[in-house]
C-alpha cells in the first residue's frame, strides 16, 4: 500500500516517530496564539533526524490533533515528503499545525529546491469525521457532465486520470494551497490511485451532498489516494 495510506492505528504509526523525537528533542516554538483565543497550547515543531533512513521528521501536536511530515532528500526517495496525520475530528485542527510544519520545513533553501512530492494518503481515512476534501471532489464529480451518476465511472477515459484532474480544476485542497503559499510553494494534485466510488447516500457526509441535489442511489467517487506536486512559486 502507498505511504501515507494505512489501515492500522495511527498510534502506532507515531510510536517511531515519537521515540526518534524523544532521542532528539529539537523544538521550533509555533506562532502567537491570537489575542483572545482560548488557552489552547501554541503548537510547536519538533524536528528529528533519522540518518539511517535518510530522513527528517517534523511534528507538530495540540490537544486535538497530531501531525507529521517524513522529509526525504536523498535517494531512494528523494524530493518526498510523507504525511501523517491524527486528526479524526476536525479539519480545523489540522491547519494551524500544518501551517507551523509547513514553515519550518520550507525555509531551508535546500529543501524549497529539492522536494517534489507531497504523499498525503487517502481524502477520507477511516474513522474520520471531517473531510472537505472528499466532500469537494464528490459534489465536482456530480457537476459534471463528464461524469455518470447512473454508472459510477467517467464517460470517457481512465478514472485516476479523469480524478486527478476534476481535483485540480476544482481546487478541493484551497486550504493545503493557502498554507503552502505562505511558504512560497505552489501546489497541485499529481497523481491519484485507488479511487472509491460508491452510491452518495452511503457516505458519511451525504447530508452536505444532499442539500446541493445529489440522490442517494447516484454513484459519486468519495475517497481516492493523493500525491501532491509541489514546486517553488
Amino acid at each position: 500500500m502507498p505511504c501515507g495510506c494505512y489501515p492500522v492505528s495511527m498510534r502506532h504509526l507515531f510510536a517511531p516517530l515519537m521515540a526518534l523525537l524523544a532521542l532528539h528533542p529539537a523544538v521550533i516554538p509555533g506562532r502567537p496564539a491570537p489575542q483572545g483565543s482560548s488557552p489552547e497550547p501554541v503548537p510547536t515543531v519538533r524536528v528529528a533526524s533519522d540518518d539511517a533512513r535518510k530522513m527528517t521528521a517534523f511534528l507538530a501536536s495540540s490537544s486535538a490533533c497530531r501531525v507529521s511530515w517524513e522529509v526525504f532528500l536523498d535517494e531512494p526517495y528523494g524530493g518526498e515528503i510523507r504525511r501523517y496525520s491524527d486528526c479524526n475530528r476536525s479539519w480545523n485542527d489540522e491547519m494551524p499545525l500544518l501551517s507551523d510544519i509547513v514553515a519550518e520545513v520550507f525555509k531551508d533553501p535546500a529543501r524549497r529546491r529539492q522536494v517534489r512530492t507531497l504523499t498525503w494518503g487517502r481524502l477520507a481515512p477511516d474513522g474520520a469525521k471531517d473531510t472537505p476534501m472528499a466532500v469537494r471532489l464528490a459534489l465536482a464529480a456530480a457537476g459534471t457532465l463528464q461524469w455518470s451518476r447512473t454508472l459510477g465511472r467517467p464517460k470517457t477515459g481512465d478514472i485516476n486520470r479523469f480524478i486527478r484532474d476534476l481535483a485540480n480544476e476544482a481546487r478541493i485542497y484551497p486550504e493545503l494551497e493557502t498554507v503552502l503559499a505562505e511558504a512560497g510553494m505552489a501546489v497541485t494534485v499529481r497523481t491519484v490511485e485507488k479511487v472509491l466510488v460508491g452510491p452518495a447516500g452511503k457516505t458519511a457526509f451525504f447530508e452536505a451532498l444532499s442539500k446541493e441535489g445529489i440522490r442517494s442511489a447516484d454513484k459519486i467517487p468519495f475517497d481516492c489516494q493523493v500525491w501532491f506536486l509541489l514546486a517553488p512559486k
